[in-house]
């Protein structure tokens, strides 16, 4: 096992579980983890975050446990992953398979930022908006979204609209707030979408355009946005009265 600490194991814990998640053809008879794979958790922080993973989501077949989730982030955790301190964050704020506990999840999206984690950094932007386990900062949380934007982070882009639209945290700025949702509608964030499309169908921040109020939702809607499509019937409505 100790020749396995180097990119071999990386190599082989991809590999497994691109087949155990069905990407690849791969037959496993094992109910559990395969003993190797769990004792190269502790040679290197990869196989750690993809068991996690698994069991967080349920892949693989194998069933959704929230409690083994944690555990497997934690061991990887230490080992320095910034997906896994994410990954454990978000279980600790939602508290899935440990006790909620926020100051253990911002300590751990802080960390993860740290590593330069776009995701953690988002998360940090949301929990200063809301007031979620830290004072609440919009002008911290304005920085967090920022940060994890400039990195392409699709709701940080989103998010960060909320910010120069309102004028929290940030000078007001509609024409910047409306130059992030484009850009986050553009490149597929559902709710970006649903704001972008209800903004055309009332004529607020653009000029009303019910064409493309519809394609917006439409797109929205694709994605499982359930107001979009109750959205959608109310253009219909709107289309044939006004």
């Amino acid at each position: 096992l100790a020749r396995l600490g180097g990119d071999d194991l990386v190599a082989r814990t991809v590999l497994g579980s691109l087949r155990m998640w069905g990407y690849a053809s791969f037959s496993r008879g094992a109910t559990d983890v395969p003993p190797l794979t769990e004792e190269a958790v502790d040679f290197h922080p990869l196989p750690g975050f993809y068991w996690g993973l698994t069991f967080e989501s349920g892949m693989g077949g194998f069933a959704q446990n929230f409690r083994r989730a944690a555990k497997f982030f934690q061991r990887s955790a230490v080992q320095g992953n910034a997906f896994s301190k994410c990954n454990l964050g978000a279980l600790y704020r939602d508290g899935c398979g440990v006790d909620q506990h926020y100051p253990k999840a911002i300590a751990l999206f802080r960390e993860a930022a740290e590593l330069g984690m776009a995701r953690a950094e988002s998360y940090l932007g949301r929990a200063y908006w809301v007031g979620q386990g830290v004072p609440q900062d919009y002008h911290l949380s304005y920085q967090w979204y920022s940060s994890a934007a400039a990195k392409g982070y699709l709701n940080a882009i989103f998010n960060l609209s909320s910010c120069y639209l309102t004028g929290l945290g940030v000078a007001k700025d509609v024409a910047r707030g409306l130059t992030l949702i484009r850009d986050a509608a553009e490149k597929g964030h559902p709710l970006a979408q649903f704001k972008l499309g209800v903004s055309y169908m009332d004529g607020e921040l653009v000029t009303l355009d019910y064409k493309q109020a519809r394609y917006w939702l439409t797109l929205s809607a694709a994605q499982g946005t359930p107001e979009a499509q109750d959205t959608l019937t109310f253009l219909t409505i709107k289309e044939h009265t006004f």
